[in-house]
């Protein structure tokens, strides 16, 4: 009961908030996949959460275009999303949101480091994976790894592959951390009906896409540095030991 009544107060207090603090149509602020969120002035996009925090319910991994008018936003936020789609439909928002954003505006990007994790996997840092803001799962660290880069839910169970230890370190030395990122994803069920992480990123991939998108003024940013003072506040930069964050300008 208390939670209901806590949910109702929060719902209301949103509410209100909107109708004070209503976006700004010619100069919006946009987070993206932003699911369970509010802040003043915002809209949000996202698919697979409450319809209540979301302004466009968009599934973002078919190619659906964003309905708003291109040159209309000043900034963009998005944290812990990108890992959730494949690399066409993150080439393809990307795109989208250059075209959305007014010249200078800005886009900021947070998504769990791949190099992170490869530090922490090859210093035996099983913390990393447990606490550090992507709660893996495994009976090794090297179940713990997969299930970064790859995780699904499929019955009763919510992890990722289950895959031995030893064929994970002959993968590991095999292949390069692109390759073996793939691998992960590779060995999600295919019938699984939802699939969570099936990406990774560093720094020279995200760059890379950004660019392609058209974007410039690319630059690797750290928590709660941004360039921008709004987007250094609690509701935005979260997870700050396995975070890669990125900002570009159009």
């Amino acid at each position: 009961m208390k939670n209901k009544i806590k949910s109702l107060i929060k719902y209301i207090i949103i509410f209100f908030l909107r109708l004070i603090f209503p976006p700004n149509k010619k100069n919006r602020y946009i987070n993206i996949g932003g699911g369970i969120w509010y802040y003043p002035k915002w809209e949000n996009i996202d698919y697979y959460t409450n319809k209540f925090y979301v302004n466009y319910k968009i599934d973002l991994r078919i190619k659906q275009g964003i309905p708003l008018e291109s040159n209309s936003t000043q900034i963009i936020f998005s944290s812990h999303f990108f890992e959730h789609i494949s690399n066409d439909d993150g080439k393809f928002i990307l795109k989208e949101c250059f075209r959305l954003l007014k010249k200078n505006g800005l886009i900021r990007i947070s998504v769990p480091d791949m190099d992170k994790a490869f530090k922490a996997y090859y210093s035996n840092d099983l913390v990393f994976f447990k606490n550090g803001g992507v709660e893996c799962q495994g009976e090794n660290i090297e179940q713990n790894l997969v299930n970064y880069f790859a995780s699904y839910d499929k019955d009763d169970y919510s992890g990722g592959p289950i895959v031995p230890a030893e064929k994970i370190k002959s993968k590991l030395s095999e292949l390069d951390k692109y390759n073996f990122c793939k691998w992960c994803v590779s060995m999600i069920p295919i019938d699984a009906p939802y699939k969570a992480h099936i990406n990774a990123f560093d720094y020279s991939k995200l760059n890379k896409m950004l660019k392609n998108a058209g974007f410039n003024n690319i630059t690797k940013s750290e928590y709660k540095k941004s360039t921008l003072n709004i987007l250094r506040g609690n509701f935005f930069d979260n997870r700050p030991v396995v975070s890669l964050f990125v900002e570009a300008t159009k």
